[in-house]
């Protein structure tokens, strides 16, 4: 996860980060579910930091196998598979593997050897729909109780990202009036996402205005 290190001095503890945290210490597992661009594999990697602050070892995995042969019950670990069934579409490979093999996952993970998910909502409905991901998440711990949905995000808290990565990038004295002035119709919009936060400040900070109304 060290390509999240910049990010991750941005990161705003929102709702469901709380929950999700919550999640993963009541339940050793968790799934973050949501829609593209809304901060899921940054929770995840947040969630990294804070385990490996306190003496975990992070391993990504891609697969059931490869999360075996890196387990150790002598040392505590946290694995994370970021997209875990498909990055854009359902991956049926991916899905049948972690059907099959997440019984004996789940039986082997305790307070110190933790797993994380992360799947795009459509890609998850569809492997609970056509694989048997469902029914092996229903035998144990249960679908909705390791499940945080990601992306219902409060304005106030899209409003704390922006105001990070605005801080952060050095915005010209315009662009931040100009910004400013802009803030609140930008986060109740529901499509302003994390990731469109992101890409609209680095655009601002790479772009050279004379005025406030030529931000706009």
């Amino acid at each position: 996860f060290e390509q999240w290190s910049p990010r991750l001095a941005l990161f705003v503890e929102t709702e469901a980060f709380v929950k999700a945290q919550a999640t993963l210490r009541q339940q050793r597992f968790l799934v973050l579910d949501g829609p593209p661009e809304v901060g899921k594999s940054m929770i995840a990697a947040s969630l990294a930091l804070v385990y490996a602050s306190e003496g975990f070892e992070v391993y990504d995995v891609r697969s059931p196998d490869q999360l075996f042969t890196a387990m150790n019950k002598t040392t505590r670990q946290l694995f994370v598979a970021d997209d875990a069934i498909g990055s854009v579409d359902l991956d049926p490979g991916k899905a049948d593997a972690w059907s099959r093999d997440l019984a004996g996952i789940v039986r082997s993970l305790d307070r110190e050897h933790l797993l994380i998910w992360t799947a795009r909502h459509y890609i998850l409905e569809e492997a609970l729909e056509s694989s048997g991901l469902g029914d092996a998440l229903d035998r144990f711990p249960g679908e909705r109780e390791v499940l945080v949905e990601v992306g219902d995000l409060k304005p106030l808290e899209k409003a704390e990202m922006l105001y990070n990565h605005a801080k952060h990038a050095g915005l010209a004295d315009v662009v931040r009036t100009a910004l400013k002035a802009n803030a609140l119709c930008l986060v109740v919009n529901p499509n302003f996402t994390p990731e469109r936060i992101r890409q609209l400040v680095e655009f601002l900070r790479t772009t050279t205005f004379s005025h406030p109304a030529h931000v706009w």
